[in-house]
């Protein structure tokens, strides 16, 4: 998936392979260990837009402008 303003996932995210997202703003709304993979594969994610910023861990959804930015529960999401 590539060149996207924003892609949210609601749920669960299995990765199967390898699984690139392109996007400027990327949610995984499924909880706390929602993504997960039941092969070996690589979940890539980066900015479309070329020399945004990639941030971690921003509390509460608060985010710098123009950033790609990774909620703690995003975080937590990817914790699986």
């Amino acid at each position: 998936m590539g060149g996207a303003g924003g892609v949210v996932f609601g749920g669960g995210l299995v990765v199967d392979g390898d699984v690139f997202i392109e996007a400027d703003d990327i949610a995984f709304q499924g909880g706390a260990a929602s993504v997960r993979s039941e092969t070996s594969g690589t979940l890539t994610m980066r900015p479309a837009t070329s020399g945004t910023i990639i941030e971690l861990g921003a509390m509460g959804g608060v985010a710098a402008e123009a950033s790609l930015t990774l909620t703690t529960a995003d975080l937590d999401a990817l914790s699986g």
